[in-house]
């Protein structure tokens, strides 16, 4: 009886851990990657002549899986990081060889400094480790009259 009991035990544990998968990690896109704000719209007084500015923008990354890669697509726009409302360039080893900019951790986020012409309606792109994207949409208006 004893012996049964424990055959018993050791098929249950062995039904157990096959119930779970064994405990892999690469459970799936369980999480879409996505970006919050999706964009972001720097609104200036006036357009000054030639029309540049600078503009701070804070994103925070949700789910997927990092680390994650952040590029901004045009010049003038640059991806760091924010010290409060500061804007942090990254140091050169947090840049990739194809120029992303490498982000990781808990709750990760990114800043955007916009140095652009009014009217611009610019991208950044946001990868994951397994190279699934999101587009934030950064632009520079001035109010409407």
């Amino acid at each position: 009886m004893k012996r049964f009991k424990k055959t018993l035990v050791a098929l249950s544990m062995l039904s157990l851990l096959g119930a779970c998968g064994g405990g892999d990690e690469d459970i799936g896109n369980a999480i879409a990657l996505n970006v919050n704000p999706t964009g972001f719209t720097h609104l200036i007084a006036t357009c000054p002549a030639g029309g540049v500015t600078n503009g701070l923008s804070i994103h925070i990354i949700n789910g997927g899986f990092g680390p994650f890669r952040v590029k901004a697509t045009v010049t003038g726009l640059t991806v760091g990081f924010a010290n409060g409302n500061v804007f942090v360039p990254p140091t050169a080893s947090q840049i990739n060889s194809e120029g992303f900019m490498l982000v990781d951790g808990q709750d990760p986020s990114f800043a955007v400094n916009a140095n652009l012409a009014c009217g611009s309606d610019v991208g950044v792109v946001v990868l994951d480790s397994r190279s699934n994207s999101v587009t934030i949409n950064i632009k520079v208006d001035a109010p409407a009259e």
